[in-house]
């Protein structure tokens, strides 16, 4: 290969490679944007909304629920002894005992190696309402990736994304006529194409959610 091609091929890597960084940086500095609208959305809601329980129950019963919530979240990631903590954001709709629910776990904030997980995940539930209490099960299908921070949490590399699966459950409460409280939330997940062995990470979340229906 002659030197102006070699030298042509190289100017091209280092360009894209700098684009990637960038769009990397800004796709990071939105979530955190989102993050904080998300956070102030909810808090704003949940003080302005009354309390209604028997109306909530009712209702929810009636026609059907859709939320949108935060929660904190604690998870096992299962590449190192220690845990690691984040926020999930999550959205779902419920037709009595059937329902569907997308999460997005970022176990970022906590890292004692300096290495997060971000999982987009989505799948069907099963739910048992009763009265206001509303236990359910559910699998999940998505994307996981590594999040490399080197210490500083504004300062972050996404690895490649992995196809995952898994499966959980746990239990919703109907607090008021307008939000939701998830007691708890747990989740299993299987990384079947990480590495060779594949990866079975875990996360637990309790969180509030805004009920638009």
């Amino acid at each position: 290969m002659e030197t102006s091609n070699v030298f042509d091929l190289w100017v091209g890597s280092t360009t894209m490679h700098g684009t990637l960084k960038r769009v990397n940086d800004w796709i990071t500095k939105s979530c955190r944007l989102a993050q904080m609208r998300v956070q102030i959305a909810l808090l704003i809601l949940a003080i302005g909304c009354p309390y209604s329980l028997g109306q909530a129950t009712s209702t929810a019963s009636r026609d059907g629920m859709i939320q949108v919530g935060i929660g904190g979240t604690y998870g096992s990631p299962d590449y190192n002894p220690k845990g690691i903590g984040g926020l999930t954001y999550y959205a779902g709709i419920d037709f009595h005992y059937f329902g569907l629910e997308a999460d997005i776990h970022q176990t970022t904030l906590w890292t004692p190696y300096d290495l997060g997980q971000r999982t987009y995940v989505g799948g069907p539930r099963f739910v048992y309402p009763v009265g206001r209490y509303r236990p359910y099960v559910r699998g999940v299908l998505g994307f996981g990736q590594f999040i490399q921070q080197r210490g500083y949490y504004d300062t972050t590399t996404s690895l490649p994304l992995h196809k995952l699966y898994g499966f959980g459950g746990g239990l919703d409460i109907l607090a008021t006529h307008k939000i939701n409280i998830r007691a708890i939330d747990f989740e299993e997940q299987r990384w079947p194409g990480f590495s060779n062995h594949g990866l079975t990470p875990y996360v637990v979340t309790v969180g509030v959610a805004y009920r638009l229906r």
